[in-house]
């Protein structure tokens, strides 16, 4: 059976055999916060999926943390985080999937992309695998991109504002984990609030 859990503060998970978690980690407000999120795969079969989306602006500044200990065999551990960056907002993110010598048949999987909209502001993601047996499938990736001026231009041609453009192409980086949101009521929050977080930004107002 499949539970789901939105985060809100820093906590420690414990799976069991065959359970199976979906985390969500929705950072946007609060000017300094520190999350930190550790699962602890202990059961044999247990199985996790994270998302994280922060959307820092103005002079935010956050610190994430996702770590996955893979401590029983046939574990496994899917870690997506996407981002976005305004303003003068800093986030430092941490992500690790930690497999043990004895736990064998493990995957990890973990990757983090940000965009980022005003060159002033500033991620530093750092990803990490810590593998102690050769009976494993794990990997990590790091990315970071720039709002694409060009797509912006070619929205702006067919007719958008150049609020609206952004909006796009904000949602656009977001969507793989928004879609994954079930809760409609939760979800049109989040939305409401990254869509005022893009109408603060200079000249919106």
């Amino acid at each position: 059976m499949t539970q789901i859990k939105f985060i809100t503060k820093s906590e420690k998970i414990y799976l069991a055999n065959n359970e199976h978690l979906i985390v969500f980690d929705i950072l946007l407000e609060g000017e300094k916060v520190e999350r930190n999120i550790k699962i602890n795969l202990d059961g044999e079969g247990a199985s996790v999926e994270v998302y994280g989306i922060f959307f820092g602006n103005q002079n935010q500044r956050f610190i994430s943390s996702h770590t996955v200990n893979h401590n029983a065999s046939r574990t496994s551990s899917y870690l997506l985080t996407k981002g976005v960056l305004d303003d003068k907002a800093v986030c430092a993110y941490r992500s690790l999937i930690d497999i043990q010598p004895g736990a064998t048949g493990c995957k990890g999987e973990q990757k983090e992309d940000t965009m980022i909209l005003s060159r002033e502001a500033h991620i530093d993601a750092v990803p990490a695998l810590q593998i102690g047996n050769d009976d494993v499938k794990a990997s990590h990736s790091v990315s970071a991109t720039y709002l694409d001026e060009v797509k912006k231009f070619y929205l702006e041609a067919r007719g958008l504002s150049e609020s609206e453009a952004e909006s796009m192409a904000v949602f656009s980086h977001l969507a793989d984990i928004l879609d994954k949101i079930e809760d409609k009521s939760l979800k049109e929050k989040i939305v409401k609030k990254i869509n005022v977080k893009v109408g603060e930004r200079p000249g919106r107002q």
